[in-house]
């Protein structure tokens, strides 16, 4: 067996459950989402409980992890409305990325390809964030390509002996 056949295989495989259980996948994404923030919200209200902060940003530090808490228990119970909600989230901040992208690109005066590209991140994050499927498609869309990655992977591996 050649070195990399084992990953190539892994690959693969994810790359299917990808494309014919995207539904579980997302499911699944959220679920770990949801326990790395209440994960950081627990880091979180640690750090201010060991210093008990009163100053401005220990606060701050108090009501974010509390507030990725709330999210996080959210994900965590709700999945099924977070993946409903997850496309616009996900189109707002791509559209946000963009946006940013495209001012800083327009203000250093960059060529015309600097200033397309982030306009063309804002038209995306506009459809991911109106389309319901979008977060689906492109799912479905990695398991394509990871299963791609896993053939040539693997084929070329093969070619090389």
């Amino acid at each position: 067996m050649k070195k990399n056949t084992i990953n190539w295989i892994i690959l693969g495989a994810l790359g299917l459950f990808l494309i014919f259980g995207h539904n579980a996948a997302v499911n699944i994404i959220c679920k770990v989402v949801a326990i790395g923030l209440l994960l950081a919200a627990a880091y979180g209200v640690f750090a201010w409980w060991k210093t008990k902060s009163k100053a401005p940003d220990g606060l701050a530090r108090l009501a974010g992890s509390l507030a990725f808490c709330a999210l996080g228990l959210w994900i965590l119970f709700k999945t099924d409305s977070f993946v409903k909600f997850i496309n616009v989230v996900i189109g707002l901040a791509i559209i946000i990325a963009g946006a940013f992208s495209l001012y800083h690109a327009w203000k250093s005066g960059g060529s015309k390809v600097s200033l397309i590209l982030p306009a063309l991140a804002i038209a995306l994050g506009i459809i991911i964030a109106c389309w319901n499927a979008a977060t689906t498609w492109f799912v479905v869309g990695e398991g394509f390509g990871l299963l791609y990655t896993a053939i040539t992977g693997f084929l070329g591996e093969r070619k090389k002996s």
